[in-house]
């Protein structure tokens, strides 16, 4: 017997599901459509984000070897019996297939040659930091919304990790939005210190924000850079670990589109510009129906037919109006409303300086802000 695991249903979809930002399923290799059994852990990889997934379960018995089973099929099988039901596999030495059984029904599911899986270890690794996992759930999330998915411009294309003032911040921009958390963390003297260097890719943000999606209060996570020249970072959470590349480029001087605060500002109901903006999408039938603001009556127009109160407090005499972007808008009013439901938009002093948010009462796990730069119509 190559490779045998008993291991619940629930322990084994909740690991496999962990996987799934990592695993590749329209690849010409087919090694990276495959889940590489080792002992006690699973492993994915794209050959960017390799993830790993404890299989420890108080029920889980699992005997030597290592095999890499396709994971589709595999994950297909499992969803079509309860949670509470035992699996197992079974892969003899001379089989091309793994025989999996649960709940009294047996099927086999191809494998692969398991030489082929790529695994690079990294030792070489700076910091780690700590983070409480649902903190550094919540500080991604409010961040991510405005990572740019543009090729062209792949270095916008993540999280950007920057000193200021000795604090740890989490910076993102497509160019037309920013936002940036400035954490209460210092700053790891041992990282990178060029600007622009740390570029986390959105593909792992984006696996980190679902694998911290349901921690626990205790649980916390751990971050390492790659030392200079090792362009690589690590993560480790509870049942989980998480390695990616880091995307080779230098982020934008980000500090010089964040304006200065200006005096005047208004507090507005988040919820309350949502609905505002998906009227104007709806009634315009455009994706991003330019927006005028005006502060000093309170309104918002979209076109001649389409105007509506614009639900915040006071109304500021002499305000220049503005046009912003619908649906950005609409996404940073949800980001930031998530928050605290009542967002600082800030009045800038000309319409076409970039417009400031933040929550009006910033959260425990750092300081928020966001940017829309205003449209020229």
């Amino acid at each position: 017997m190559t490779y045998c695991l008993t291991i619940c249903n629930r322990d084994l979809r909740t690991a496999l599901t962990r996987l799934r930002p990592a695993i590749d399923r329209r690849n010409i290799i087919p090694i990276l459509g495959g889940a590489l059994f080792d002992g006690a852990t699973v492993t994915g990889t794209n050959l960017d984000l390799t993830i790993t997934a404890s299989l420890i379960a108080t029920d889980t018995e699992q005997s030597g070897g290592r095999v890499a089973i396709e994971y589709a099929p595999l994950v297909k099988f499992l969803r079509a019996f309860g949670v509470a039901n035992m699996v197992k596999i079974e892969v003899e030495a001379s089989d091309a297939s793994a025989r999996v059984t649960c709940d009294g029904t047996t099927t086999k599911i191809p494998t692969l040659p398991s030489e082929d899986f790529p695994l690079v270890v990294h030792t070489i690794t700076t910091g780690p930091i700590d983070y409480p996992a649902r903190d550094l759930h919540n500080i991604l999330k409010a961040c991510a919304f405005a990572m740019s998915s543009e090729d062209a411009r792949y270095y916008l294309c993540g999280v950007h990790l920057a000193q200021e003032d000795g604090r740890l911040s989490f910076v993102t921009t497509d160019g037309h939005r920013l936002a940036r958390v400035a954490t209460k963390t210092g700053f790891p003297p041992e990282w990178p210190q060029g600007p622009g260097e740390i570029i986390i890719p959105s593909q792992t943000i984006l696996a980190v924000v679902a694998l911290t999606k349901k921690a626990g209060v205790a649980d916390s996570v751990s971050l390492s850079i790659g030392r200079v020249g090792c362009n690589y970072c690590t993560l480790t959470g509870p049942g989980w670990s998480l390695e990616s590349k880091l995307i080779v480029g230098s982020f934008p001087p980000y500090k010089r589109v964040i304006p200065a605060y200006p005096k005047k500002r208004v507090t507005v109901d988040a919820a309350g510009i949502v609905k505002m903006c998906a009227g104007f999408i709806a009634v315009t039938n455009l994706k991003r129906p330019p927006i005028a603001l005006n502060f000093e009556a309170l309104t918002a127009t979209a076109t001649a037919m389409a105007t509506a109160s614009l639900p915040a407090t006071p109304a500021i005499e002499g305000a220049a109006p503005v046009s912003i972007d619908a649906s950005y808008y609409s996404s940073v009013m949800t980001i930031l409303g998530a928050i605290s439901k009542s967002v600082t938009q800030y009045i800038m002093p000309s319409a076409g300086d970039p417009i400031l948010f933040e929550p009006s009462e910033q959260p425990a796990w750092g300081d928020v802000l966001a940017i829309i730069m205003p449209m020229r119509v």
